[in-house]
């Protein structure tokens, strides 16, 4: 009974080192010390009265942040569209160097 709970502690402990939740990623990345970077925005304050004015401005507020977080959004598929295709580019690329590789090799041309 207590090597089953002790292989489960260590077993749960192993996977949460190792688990991306603590944020630890394997891997090489090419992204620069500070990462990638997060949005900026400032959400709007509620209103600390139910004026006309005041709600008016803070929907507007409210409108202009989801309108930031939307581009921002966007941004980011666009950041990983071009990510992807860089990786594609790669591949493509060594994947010609080998077939070049080997045709020289087996006819010698």
């Amino acid at each position: 009974m207590r090597s089953s709970r002790f292989f489960l502690v260590l077993f749960f402990l192993l996977f949460f080192l190792c688990s991306s939740a603590l944020g630890i990623v394997f891997g090489g990345s090419n992204l620069d010390i500070f990462g990638y970077p997060e949005f900026s925005g400032r959400r709007p304050s509620t209103p600390y009265s139910r004026k006309s004015y005041e709600l008016e401005s803070y929907r507007m507020e409210m409108e202009s942040y989801l309108d930031e977080i939307e581009e921002y959004v966007e941004n980011a598929h666009a950041d990983i569209e071009r990510i992807s295709e860089a990786i594609d580019r790669a591949i493509n690329e060594a994947n010609y160097s080998v077939d070049e590789f080997n045709r020289f090799v087996e006819f010698g041309y």
